[in-house]
């Protein structure tokens, strides 16, 4: 079975970007249950001073919401004007294709170095990004988050800025529609975050404390979860996850579906 009869997905993407996940599942033939668990506000930037003339050679975006929050920034205005200065050479990078895929739509020239995973690891591993010493690297990202890439870079001789753009909050939790998504056919969990995994783990602990021992029976409704990364998957399993576990192709609606896809021909081939 290629396609998604019968299973049933908890869309946990911020509100402003699961619709066109939700719209490809139910275009497979899968239901969707919407539960955000973060959701995205952009931070002011009000006073925020970026040079992007000549000096800054490589900006990197660490996820669509990172381009969104750029292109919605006077920060951009000054980016396009930078375009215009004869000694400027900006790089782009973004760290998936997903993200690429945003920046190109947007006129960003965005550059993606890997053909595989696309982490900060990955990313880090290229040769584009070992020798920097002494380059000027904007990193344009959430607030709070992982640190490795602008440590690694620092630490390789380059002199790196900042830019956050956006903050992930909890999202209020949708307590009726997770106790639909667990009488539901055939569920499946989306984690897009570590930030998600928690801030579930935190809900559901407030009506149940059982939710708090990952391996505990209550869990067993589960089919599989479907995570962005081999990050959050370790995360998980660090703290007791038992349910099955698959990471997705790509951080991307289409890496999602296929990712489902192989879930349910799994589901099918076991009770063949």
């Amino acid at each position: 079975m290629s396609d998604l009869h019968s299973l049933t997905l908890l869309n946990t993407r911020p509100s402003h970007q699961a619709e066109a996940l939700s719209k490809a599942v139910k275009t497979h033939h899968g239901q969707v249950i919407v539960c955000p668990m973060i959701k995205i506000q952009w931070c002011s930037l009000e006073g925020t001073v970026i040079d992007l003339s000549s000096s800054i050679d490589k900006i990197i975006f660490i996820s669509v919401n990172a381009v969104q929050g750029f292109l919605n920034s006077a920060i951009y205005a000054d980016y396009l004007k930078a375009l215009n200065d004869p000694g400027s050479s900006i790089e782009l990078y973004a760290i998936g294709r997903a993200t690429q895929q945003y920046g190109l739509a947007h006129q960003l020239p965005l550059i993606v170095l890997s053909k595989a995973a696309f982490d900060s690891e990955s990313l880090l591993a290229h040769s584009v990004m070992q020798s920097v010493n002494q380059q000027s690297i904007l990193i344009v990202k959430g607030r709070g988050g992982r640190s490795l890439l602008e440590e690694t870079l620092a630490s390789r001789g380059a002199k790196v800025q900042l830019l956050e753009v956006y903050d992930r909050v909890p999202a209020p939790f949708c307590t009726s529609n997770w106790q639909k998504f667990r009488t539901a056919s055939t569920p499946v969990l989306l984690i897009t975050s570590v930030e998600s995994v928690q801030n579930l783990l935190k809900s559901l602990s407030q009506f149940d404390s059982d939710y708090a021992l990952l391996n505990h029976p209550k869990w067993s409704f589960l089919v599989a979860t479907v995570v962005f990364s081999e990050r959050i998957k370790a995360f998980m399993l660090a703290q007791g996850w038992s349910r099955p576990i698959w990471v997705v192709s790509s951080q991307s609606n289409a890496g999602i579906i296929e990712t489902l896809k192989k879930v349910n021909l799994g589901k099918e081939n076991v009770k063949k």
